[in-house]
């Protein structure tokens, strides 16, 4: 992961997440500059021209994104650092609510997505993909499980979850299975962002939350007040995960893993990925969800 630890608790962690969520961050964006690359690869005429990336963030996504002395820092800003260095062109962050994601790059204001979207057939009807890596989703709990949530017996529960959220749709399909199987309903409480799913379980008002196992790791290190239950949430499979573009920006998309096949030939993306502890998921060459693009 980029930049420095910050120590601190889980309450203190999700409360600083809130506060950036409703736009009490020093910053909103940012801007970083490339290193100058000479690599030849071929970028959108509109990109080379203004000779950036505009790129759409959710900044309160740790360990992928998170503002660090008013800096976006984390697992995904480094790896697209490093792809606008080999592409030699600056990268311009722009602070968005999760619901207003999509909208931005259909509407081609924001040039590409980043978050590790989980790449479903329903957003494919409406944006493209960039899958980079595969993961299965864990349950956070209080910290020694006292509710005794059994993530494969989850009817009869109350969670959290993000609108609009992977997770979400997870779990309805769980809780249209427990109403099927004539068992106790499932309730779900959705909320602005996954900071304030982490407080509901603190305080009570749901048993648990289904996240990516890196998040669900990096908030239960940070505090003491949840743990990540060991066995994966079966439900949605082992989900490919990505950035996303605008469906027909097939040139951004292929100038992207021609970039990053480079990087992974010199080394720098799986190296980045294993200092980030997700090396194991990491999907190497990464894939476009329309069509297999080969390296340089």
């Amino acid at each position: 992961m980029a930049g420095k630890r910050v120590s601190h608790t889980v309450g203190a962690l999700v409360v600083g997440l809130a506060l950036l969520a409703s736009g009490c961050s020093a910053s909103s964006s940012g801007t970083s500059r490339s290193g100058g690359s000479s690599s030849a690869i071929q970028l959108p005429k509109s990109v080379r021209a203004r000779g950036a990336i505009d790129v759409g963030a959710f900044f309160n996504y740790p360990p992928y994104t998170m503002v660090i002395g008013g800096r976006l820092e984390g697992i995904e800003p480094e790896l697209v650092r490093a792809v606008a260095d080999k592409l030699g062109v600056e990268v311009r962050f722009h602070s968005m609510s999760f619901e207003a994601m999509i909208p931005s790059v259909v509407n081609r204001r924001s040039d590409l997505l980043i978050g590790m979207f989980a790449d479903t057939a329903a957003r494919r009807k409406q944006v493209g993909f960039v899958d980079l890596m595969h993961s299965s989703m864990r349950a956070l709990v209080l910290k020694g499980n006292p509710k005794h949530v059994d993530p494969s017996a989850p009817c009869g529960r109350t969670v959290s979850e993000s609108a609009g959220s992977y997770q979400e749709a997870v779990v309805k399909k769980i809780a249209a299975r427990c109403v099927k199987e004539g068992k106790p309903a499932l309730k779900m409480l959705t909320f602005p962002d996954p900071g304030t799913s982490f407080l509901a379980v603190i305080n009570g008002r749901t048993q648990f939350t289904l996240q990516d196992p890196a998040l669900a790791r990096y908030t239960a290190d940070k505090g003491k007040e949840l743990e990540v239950l060991d066995a994966p949430v079966r439900e949605g499979g082992r989900q490919v995960q990505g950035w996303i573009f605008a469906k027909d920006n097939t040139g951004l998309r292929t100038a992207f893993i021609k970039a990053i096949h480079e990087l992974i030939k010199e080394g720098k993306w799986q190296k980045i990925m294993d200092r980030s502890g997700i090396g194991d998921e990491a999907l190497n060459p990464p894939t476009d969800s329309t069509r297999p693009v080969k390296g340089r």
